[in-house]
């Protein structure tokens, strides 16, 4: 499945035994490569060894990468639920939705750390 280009903000979802959204980032671009040359741009920041990262693309032509801007974690971490009564924690990732019809996060909900 690949990354919606309208996709801005990425939500951070912590498993369990949180199980809560714990805050969000912004989405600067999509990096697509070949893995190597990916590797390249990426390995300083990327948070993974370079062994897992070759197993991870082992046979793939095309590789993506997210790069990651302003990070905001949130001051009261929110239940999926009350965001969308059908969530189920994603696998990798998923679209979600504000389907309560309130408006996603004021300012004063959140604090903001710089890009990584």
């Amino acid at each position: 499945m690949a990354l919606r280009s309208h996709v801005n903000v990425c939500v951070i979802y912590s498993t369990l035994p949180v199980g809560l959204i714990v805050g969000e980032f912004d989405i600067l671009c999509i990096l697509k490569e070949n893995p190597e040359v990916l590797w390249e741009k990426t390995a300083e920041t990327a948070g993974i060894s370079k062994r897992y990262y070759d197993e991870y693309f082992h046979g793939r032509e095309t590789a993506c990468a997210i790069k990651i801007g302003d990070v905001r974690t949130y001051k009261t971490p929110i239940a999926p639920k009350t965001i969308s009564k059908q969530f189920s924690p994603p696998q990798s990732y998923m679209y979600i939705k504000n389907d309560t019809g309130n408006e996603w996060l004021k300012p004063d909900q959140f604090e903001m750390f710089s890009s990584l």
